[in-house]
């Protein structure tokens, strides 16, 4: 996974919504803005200033400093963009993507100026999704004392991250009923320290599973399985933190469980590979877009 970054010619920045079928889906009036969703449109287009500003890259981060982000709101999702729809399966195929090294896409964002912060609706990243009753995004009241950037495409597998390290996932049980909030059991992502997955059919290399307690508790005596919590590795942020953990689980001498764990801690705490690219206020226009994110 290489640093989130995009072009920073405008020409590209179109070709990028073209390639997501906005260009042609929408000819409202409102088309050129990429700062007002569908469900604004009745509105005035938010005035800002006059000019494109040039795409910059910002210096690569870690997976564990683009969430410290999400947490302080210094990372938002502006009012235009999908709510979360990923599936637990698509969480897990993007841990088991950063435990091996692969690229998993880059990151389009908008600087937002502070004195342009109360123009705009923004939300926060969500951390505890619950298809039953937690599908929406939480709505962030932010200050405008410094800037904030938007993430206009990535937010997808940032909420995914987020959830998989510092949450947790409720997805209703199979023949469960979808009006009881019993049948969405909340479910936390871990990893088995002495195996990797069995074959299956998406590739998976590492055997992640989001787990209820009562699974946890049903596989707690198989010899197999010893199932790590992967948002232990997010809140051992330093070196010395996370060679506790082994002995923490009991497997401080098992080596492919130590090699594990510190395939997951380098993967969130050491690789650069959450950089973003952020674009400055857009131009005044009377015409406003939509888009998504993945």
């Amino acid at each position: 996974m290489r640093g989130f970054g995009v072009s920073a010619s405008t020409t590209r920045w179109s070709r990028w919504r073209s390639s997501r079928g906005h260009a042609k889906a929408d000819r409202s009036p409102y088309r050129n803005c990429p700062l007002v969703g569908a469900s604004q449109k009745q509105q005035a287009c938010p005035v800002v200033p006059l000019t494109w500003a040039v795409m910059g890259h910002k210096e690569p981060m870690t997976i564990a400093a683009a969430l410290r982000l999400v947490q302080k709101h210094e990372l938002v999702i502006p009012a235009i963009q999908r709510e979360f729809v990923w599936k637990a399966p698509q969480v897990v195929k993007v841990f088991d993507s950063i435990m091996r090294g692969y690229p998993v896409g880059s990151f389009l964002s908008w600087r937002v100026e502070p004195e342009n912060l109360a123009t705009f609706k923004f939300y926060g990243f969500l951390k505890d999704y619950s298809a039953f009753d937690q599908r929406h995004n939480p709505v962030v009241d932010i200050p405008n004392d410094q800037p904030r950037v938007a993430v206009l495409d990535g937010q997808q597998r940032l909420t995914s991250l987020n959830i998989g390290l510092r949450g947790s996932y409720a997805y209703k049980t199979k023949n469960a009923w979808s009006n009881k909030v019993s049948s969405y059991p909340i479910r936390r992502l871990y990893l088995n320290l002495l195996a990797d997955a069995s074959d299956n059919d998406a590739g998976l290399k590492y055997d992640l599973r989001f787990l209820t307690a009562e699974q946890l508790e049903d596989t707690a005596s198989d010899p197999a399985k010893v199932w790590f919590p992967v948002s232990d590795i997010f809140e051992a942020a330093e070196p010395f933190q996370m060679m506790q953990l082994p002995v923490k689980f009991g497997v401080g001498n098992d080596a492919k469980a130590v090699e594990m764990i510190s395939v997951l801690w380098e993967a969130v705490h050491r690789r650069t590979r959450a950089s973003t690219s952020t674009r400055n206020p857009i131009r005044t226009s009377s015409a406003c877009s939509t888009s998504s994110s993945a």
